[in-house]
């Protein structure tokens, strides 16, 4: 048989198209006849390519441990109807509901014995990856696959400890951002005693805008009851943004 010289190379780029005829950008080296293909996605909402191609990025992402995994499964769990609309078809795409479900199987063997998950079977488990799991596993129900109940119920309590005053198994570095990112988790599980809440709220100068961003996630699941709360939030978070000019243009 023939094998090619040379190994198949992708290339895309993300444009607003202005008034008029544009010229379509040339390829990085002249493509032999017969061997190159374009294809266009146009739409007229800014942001939602730029959104599929980061949600692709992740579909094709390499390497193997739970968290990577997990990323890697939930763009097309929560989001696959997106690529496929937009024809930016992923791996899973077909089979979304078998990786799901081929995931949440092994979620049990990342369990520890306080109920945290981990990042690789037999080591400890993490807060962080914890409250990514229990969000994928709450993705993956809204999604309509069976999800292990003991599982779920064992990673909502270790949680749920992660709140408490006497809790000693967070690095104490990233305190605040492990202890948000668990009650962001458990907000959008409806498993949560609003009091831990606002006592956070108290500490959010301690926040990067990272966890004060996870606040604000956690109390939109109640935006009644939270409004006010919400509505310093936003303007902290503005605050935090700071604009920078490339080459003289912000």
């Amino acid at each position: 048989p023939l094998l090619p010289d040379r190994t198949v190379e992708k290339f895309s780029w993300i444009e607003t198209l202005p008034p008029g005829i544009t010229a379509m950008k040339p390829f990085p080296e002249p493509a032999r006849p017969g061997t190159a293909s374009q294809s266009f996605v146009l739409t007229n909402q800014p942001g939602v390519l730029e959104l599929a191609a980061g949600l692709d990025y992740l579909s094709e992402y390499p390497h193997g441990c739970l968290e990577q995994r997990m990323s890697q499964v939930s763009p097309d769990l929560v989001l696959g109807g997106l690529l496929k609309k937009l024809e930016l078809p992923t791996r899973f795409t077909p089979m979304v509901a078998v990786n799901a479900r081929r995931l949440l199987d092994e979620l049990a063997q990342n369990q520890d014995d306080a109920g945290f998950f981990s990042y690789w079977p037999g080591n400890k488990g993490d807060v962080a990856l914890t409250a990514q799991g229990v969000e994928f596993i709450l993705a993956a129900k809204k999604a309509g696959v069976a999800v292990d109940e003991k599982v779920r119920t064992r990673a909502l309590d270790a949680l749920r400890r992660v709140l408490r005053s006497d809790f000693n198994g967070y690095y104490q570095a990233y305190r605040w951002n492990q202890q948000v990112a668990a009650i962001r988790a458990l907000a959008r599980a409806n498993s949560l005693d609003e009091h831990y809440l606002i006592e956070l709220y108290q500490q959010r100068k301690f926040f990067d805008p990272t966890s004060r961003a996870d606040l604000a996630v956690a109390m939109a699941e109640k935006p009644a009851v939270f409004r006010a709360n919400l509505a310093t939030l936003k303007g902290e978070l503005w605050d935090s943004v700071v604009f920078k000019l490339v080459k003289g243009v912000k």
